[in-house]
């Protein structure tokens, strides 16, 4: 896992074999590395993800965090 701070926003990158997980609080941030790493990469986008390694994400939405 990697994280980077950003003035006020936070984004981790967790890559697991063929697998990256981008999350964070700034969706503008989030869609420039997407935007950065498919063009040095062949990647796909499989949509949000809602369990990561048997553990279920909650998304608090009002709030822009994740718990």
């Amino acid at each position: 896992m990697y994280f980077k701070l950003i003035g006020d926003c936070v984004i981790y990158l967790v890559l697991y074999v063929d697998d990256m997980l981008l999350v964070g609080n700034d969706k503008e941030i989030i869609q420039d590395l997407k935007t950065q790493f498919s063009s040095k990469l062949d990647m796909k986008y499989l949509g949000a993800t809602n369990y990561i390694w048997a553990s279920k994400i909650n998304k608090i939405r009002k709030i822009g965090s994740f718990r």
